[in-house]
């Protein structure tokens, strides 16, 4: 058993690295000229200091792999063994004993834990802001909201203090603090990767998702969560390049109605570029899209309400209580109907969508200042877009425009969405390669 274990490792990265040779031809590489397997303790620098980090691992692991070396930033919703998991709240939800599946998957390829990253209180915030832990701060553009729910992972990767950040995303908590930070940001499907040692909040809506500095570590981050992933993009890619038409870019009509004017601006000088180097891209008046927030913010209330029942209110933001209070009030009656009606345009949207993937900026404004942190907290304005992919549960990802800058400074974060992980995947990979220099 344990020979057939070990041949099956072997053949496991044998193939990765098959993949990685595979990447380099397509000129899928490192745009910001750095290696993960570079990416230095969390132990020392300015992780404490931002309020990124809980807790540090020194030493990396001689395991052999494909991401052999990287140091990977894992959720405080994620169990590793003798740590508290505690969703970045005063409350111990457990004592891990064991190490969360997703985290296992990456360490069978040579990455190592490196820290246990900070996030936004129970999960339910999308801007860093966290009266317990302390508000996490942008480490690249200084004096503007990190994004959550995600914050910590994505401020260490940002501070090359970590390789990739281990995510979930119920609303934007992977891809917010992604594009915020100039790095790219991928959410699965609901139902994809192993959900074993993770504490999922809103079972409904919340995905497994990535945080990487370069399209190929988080190409490879995500074979190790869901294997065959790459490879079905790779043979999807290889396809356009033979001449298969590739997916049509749908922008919805209301993009101009909800982004401001910067980054409006921004995203069409990008799209152009796409259309530039053959995209077809369209642009249809319909708003069905718009139609499944309602039901999205339905069902975030009362299963975040649920998943927090055991958790003594006054241990929670005044932002969060208010939400619950709300949530207390919706009838179970309509939590059915809205989640009736998610599954109706699911079924809908995912058929229609075939061969199409919807591009939007990943965020409507440029990222507030710190000040606005707690305002904006448990607003629905920063998930604008991002909630979308959650409603309709389709895979969604994060490149950075970085020929395309907001006044921040931050590149612009293009977000690729479809029903397809792979063909998300896919053109992730594609586009990336036109719009990062």
């Amino acid at each position: 058993m344990k020979r057939r274990v070990l041949d099956s490792l072997a053949a496991g990265v044998s193939r990765l690295e098959g993949f990685l040779e595979s990447l380099s031809s397509m000129g899928v590489g490192k745009p910001t000229g750095k290696d993960p397997r570079e990416a230095r303790s969390t132990c020392i620098g300015d992780g404490w200091r931002l309020r990124l980090a809980i807790t540090c691992h020194e030493g990396r692991p001689g395991i052999p792999g494909p991401l052999h070396g990287v140091p990977v930033a894992y959720k405080d919703n994620m169990e590793y063994p003798g740590e508290e998991v505690r969703l970045g709240s005063p409350v111990v939800f457990t004592r891990s004993a064991g190490i969360a599946e997703p985290l296992a998957r990456l360490a069978g390829l040579g990455a190592y834990p490196a820290a246990r990253a900070s996030m936004d209180e129970y999960s339910l915030s999308v801007t860093g802001y966290n009266e317990f832990l302390g508000t996490a701060a942008n480490p690249v553009v200084p004096g503007r909201i990190i994004g959550g729910s995600t914050s910590g992972g994505a401020g260490l990767v940002a501070l090359w203090k970590a390789g990739v950040a281990l995510a979930t995303d119920a609303g934007g908590s992977a891809r917010i603090p992604a594009a915020y930070t100039g790095l790219y940001g991928f959410k699965l499907r609901s139902s994809q990767g192993s959900w074993r040692g993770v504490h999922k909040l809103i079972p409904s809506l919340e995905a497994l998702g990535i945080i990487a500095w370069d399209p190929a570590t988080l190409a490879l981050s995500l074979e190790a969560i869901q294997p065959g992933l790459l490879a079905r993009a790779l043979s999807t890619v290889r396809l356009w390049e033979e001449g298969m038409p590739r997916p049509t870019l749908l922008i919805p009509a209301w993009v101009g109605d909800v982004a401001d004017s910067e980054v409006l601006e921004a995203f069409e000088a990008a799209v152009e570029d796409l259309e530039d180097a053959g995209f077809l891209v369209v642009r249809p008046q319909a708003v069905i899209l718009r139609e499944a927030e309602p039901a999205r913010a339905i069902v975030t209330l009362v299963e975040a309400l649920d998943s927090l029942s055991s958790v003594p209110r006054e241990a929670m933001p005044q932002g969060l209580r208010e939400l619950l209070n709300l949530a207390a009030g919706i009838p179970g009656s309509l939590y059915a109907k809205a989640l009736k009606s998610l599954e109706g345009l699911r079924g809908a949207l995912h058929a229609t969508l075939q061969g199409v993937v919807i591009a939007t900026p990943a965020v409507p404004v440029d990222a507030p200042s710190l000040e606005e942190a707690e305002r904006l907290a448990y607003s629905r304005k920063l998930i604008a877009f991002t909630g979308l992919a959650n409603a309709l549960d389709m895979a969604s990802a994060v490149v950075p425009a970085r020929s395309h800058r907001l006044p921040s400074g931050i590149p612009l974060p293009l977000m690729f969405t479809s029903p397809s992980p792979s063909q998300t995947l896919a053109i992730t990979l594609t586009a990336s390669s036109y719009i990062h220099h």
